[in-house]
């Protein structure tokens, strides 16, 4: 498949584009966070150590379980939500990629409890959804996170077969099956997010049918797509000065 990683090389110089392509596109604050499977051994995944994501480089990304172990010793500090990505990769097999985001156009959703629908065609990926997750009880951790395996393994089983979830009052998760889609997605949804909040402003917006969001998939989706999309990422990080 386009844009996956065949080796824990490539796959965290990958992961470093993608931390620099979402803050650059607004999808990531300096408290999110984005991980990508890894290619050498699915039983682990690669995610940088607690670090504000413009700054984070390939030394700086870790491998950790799916229990969140650190598996390279490291001793620097892990992010405190990195449950939640070793639990989707352990509920989803098909997923190689997962980005925590806290950008704003998608919290509204999650207030209100107003569901997002897919009603322009580049974000036909959430045709089906996207699922609210509001359980956030767990005895040693108070607030909105979601921290503990528990309370990531719930988060998991909301998510399903979707391709993100939104977290109330706090932001949401999307998943792709590489990271230069799950940047696709990510942005995609973004925009879905802004659109239609405008566009009820004024009446109800009309979401795509299943069917038109199936054409739709084959075109965003396919490598065409993605690799346009991603291609054109780097290249504005490389002429903005965001690469060595």
């Amino acid at each position: 498949m386009w844009g996956r990683a065949a080796t824990l090389s490539e796959a965290r110089d990958q992961l470093v584009l993608a931390n620099r392509i979402l803050v650059r596109l607004g999808l990531l604050d300096s408290m999110g966070h984005v991980s990508v499977r890894n290619p050498e051994d699915p039983s682990t995944y690669l995610l940088s150590w607690s670090k504000a994501p413009r700054w984070v480089t390939a030394e700086d990304v870790l491998i950790f379980d799916l229990d969140g172990v650190d598996l390279t010793g490291s001793g620097k500090p892990p992010y405190m939500e990195r449950a939640l990505h070793g639990e989707v990769y352990r509920a989803r097999t098909d997923v190689h990629a997962v980005v925590h985001s806290h950008m704003p156009s998608v919290l509204p959703f999650g207030l209100a409890a107003r569901p997002i629908r897919a009603v322009i065609h580049s974000a036909a990926m959430f045709w089906d959804g996207v699922p609210l997750y509001d359980d956030y009880y767990d005895p040693e951790h108070e607030g909105v996170y979601v921290i503990s395996q528990e309370q990531a393994r719930r988060m998991a089983a909301v998510l399903g077969p979707h391709r993100a979830v939104l977290l109330r009052g706090h932001g949401c998760v999307v998943v792709g099956s590489t990271l230069p889609e799950l940047v696709v997605s990510t942005y995609s949804l973004d925009q879905n997010c802004r659109v239609q909040w405008l566009t009820e402003a004024v009446a109800p917006a009309k979401p795509l049918s299943e069917v038109e969001a199936r054409a739709m998939l084959r075109v965003r989706l396919g490598e065409i797509g993605i690799r346009r999309a991603w291609e054109n990422w780097v290249q504005e990080l490389r002429e903005a000065g965001w690469l060595p």
